[in-house]
């Protein structure tokens, strides 16, 4: 028989094999709707670069219009300025094309520009000489032609004659204005018999001087103005000249230009509506495909999934199911005759052999747990007998302690009686005898002491209180013995806890009174309090530079009665065993750290909360 396994993975391999086509045919897809939409955008943003340069374009005809108009010299550098700009724009386009066809006419049009510029820059000088020419010179020309004509009537010798020759004068007068009217109806609107007529005047203007009877001064007056008769009809042609190129460039030229521009961009606005329309065309035809192929490959998918599934159903969900009320009944302690599916040679039938297995563990099951039982209460009648050990031992700590105090007093008080009333008469070595009494008698007291107050820790019944450590520091270190005047040294200010002041005052006084009284520097020994905040709990470092301990009394002097180091300096032994009880209490903890010879570091940890 074929393993479940294998039908399994065969199951799922088809169905996996299905919807990686199905996504494949959908990446595929997206994968050119991505690439068609990104042509779109391009396209869109070609459409509005087009429409921009063709509101510039159509912004450059207008201000070249305003400036043949009104001739205005700040329009000059707008309009030059806009046709550089139209000119980036198109250069711009021309290498972010990538289509031929519009990429020749951006840059067949950008060709247009800069000549339509040349084109302009002429119009300018064009403008500016037939300016010159006819706001300025032909005037000129025509005042001085006035004076001349003024000073011959004027210069005539003998009445008779001025009578005579004042005929031909005005007659030369009115010819000369009729060609000034002329020229400037040419310059108004030109028409080519205006500068006929008008050089037709000017001639006979010179013609009517011709038979005029003149001598003396008044001759070469009379040649002079017809010097400058002459030289008005030369500027008057040279404006006449101006003008006609003026207006071949503006009409002709320059139209011919922007008319050229108009057509390019017109067509690269269809070619871009027509690229548009096949991107779109070719989004449509791809969103069908795709969803035709995804709506078949599902399709398919699904109808392999529902066949998969119920052959799956008849190969293992029935036996399953009768393999899980055989494990239920099991689970339940029952007694099963029979395991469904035994005869398999699959998975399923390896489960039901294991059935049996179930069957017989669950049998040796039940009688560890009975076993699991009976240890479970006999650890617990332990645990409370502990407990009570523990308990009956503090009491009796307290007891004995608190009891003993009082012969030792007695003890201590008959010495010195004895001492104050016969010392006189007893030999020195019985009286240091008596003080050496009187000393035991004392340690025996700091021992009961000590005793006492370790058999009261975790009894004390104290509320958390505000507590400033900098505050309990410095009061600690008055209440304590320095004789040495060791140095002690907090080098940055300390926390304002919420605790129990007792106990952890206890805590320092110990831990400064031990560095204090071992100290072997004298007055050159230290102790720095370091502090630091940890997660929910305050570090605390006393670091002193006395004569260290030695790793192998690192537990030793944490219990009672254990002294390490010099002998000689007075104490208990009971110090430290009372600040790791006070501390562990708390929930806390304290390790210390030492180089032989270079000072000790006791590390206290202190919970934040208490609760």
């Amino acid at each position: 028989m074929k393993s479940l396994r294998s039908n399994i993975y065969t199951g799922f391999a088809i169905i996996v094999a299905l919807l990686i086509g199905v996504g494949l045919i959908g990446y595929l897809g997206s994968k050119q709707l991505s690439d068609s939409s990104a042509a779109m955008r391009k396209v869109s943003s070609t459409d509005a670069a087009i429409a921009k340069i063709n509101r510039d374009v159509t912004e450059l005809q207008l201000r070249v219009a305003r400036y043949m108009a009104t001739g205005h010299r700040s329009l000059q550098s707008d309009i030059i300025a806009l046709n550089d700009h139209l000119i980036d724009q198109i250069n711009q386009q021309v290498e972010a094309q990538v289509a031929p066809e519009m990429q020749d006419l951006f840059l067949r049009m950008s060709v247009r520009l800069p000549a339509y510029r040349s084109h302009f820059n002429s119009v300018i000088e064009e403008r500016r000489l037939r300016a010159d020419l006819v706001q300025q010179q032909l005037p000129n020309q025509s005042q001085v032609v006035h004076e001349r004509l003024n000073k011959l009537q004027q210069s005539l010798p003998v009445k008779a004659l001025r009578q005579a020759n004042e005929a031909a004068i005005l007659l030369c007068k009115s010819r000369f204005l009729e060609a000034e009217r002329l020229l400037l109806r040419y310059y108004i609107a030109a028409s080519v018999p205006l500068v006929t007529d008008a050089s037709k005047q000017i001639e006979l203007a010179i013609e009517s001087l011709t038979p005029l009877k003149s001598e003396g001064e008044a001759e070469p007056i009379r040649q002079q103005l017809i010097r400058e008769l002459k030289k008005y009809k030369r500027l008057g042609i040279r404006a006449v000249q101006a003008t006609r190129s003026y207006l071949y460039l503006v009409n002709v030229v320059m139209a011919g230009e922007a008319s050229e521009v108009t057509y390019f961009s017109t067509r690269l606005r269809s070619v871009s509506e027509s690229q548009r329309n096949q991107i779109a065309d070719k989004i449509a035809v791809t969103t069908t495909n795709i969803r035709r192929a995804t709506g078949i490959g599902i399709c398919i998918a699904v109808a392999l999934g529902v066949l998969i599934a119920s052959r799956l159903g008849t190969l293992i969900l029935r036996p399953v199911t009768a393999l899980k009320e055989t494990f239920r009944q099991l689970a339940a302690g029952r007694t099963v005759l029979t395991i469904p599916e035994s005869e398999r040679k699959d998975e399923i039938g390896e489960m039901a052999l294991a059935a049996e297995v179930f069957r017989q563990r669950n049998v040796e099951q039940r009688a560890l747990l009975e076993k699991a039982e009976s240890l479970a209460i006999e650890l617990a009648s332990k645990a409370t007998e502990l407990e009570s050990s523990n308990a009956e031992l503090d009491s009796f700590a307290y007891v004995a302690s608190h009891d003993l105090k009082s012969p030792l007093r007695g003890i201590r008080q008959l010495a010195a009686w004895i001492q104050e009333d016969a010392g006189h008469l007893l030999p020195e070595e019985s009286m240091q005898h008596f003080q050496a009494m009187q000393s035991r008698v004392q340690r025996m007291e700091t021992l009961l002491e000590d005793l006492l107050n370790f058999s009261r820790i975790g009894r004390q019944d104290t509320q958390p209180e505000q507590v400033d450590l900098n505050e309990l520091v410095n009061d600690v270190i008055e209440l304590t013995d320095n004789p040495n005047q060791v140095a002690i040294g907090v080098p940055e200010p300390l926390p304002v806890l919420q605790t129990i002041r007792v106990s952890l005052e206890q805590v320092f006084m110990n831990l400064i009174g031990n560095a204090v009284k071992h100290n072997d520097k004298h007055e050159n020994g230290r102790i720095d309090i370091l502090f630091e905040q940890q997660d929910e709990s305050y570090v605390f470092h006393f670091r002193d530079n006395g004569p260290g301990i030695e790793p192998q009394h690192y537990e030793r002097v944490f219990q009672m009665y254990q002294r390490v180091g010099n002998t000689d300096v007075d104490g208990s032994g009971m110090g430290l065993a009372i600040v790791k009880k006070q501390i562990e209490s708390h929930r806390g903890s304290i390790h210390l750290d030492s180089n032989n010879g270079d000072g000790v570091t006791f590390t206290v940890v202190w919970p934040e909360s208490l609760v």
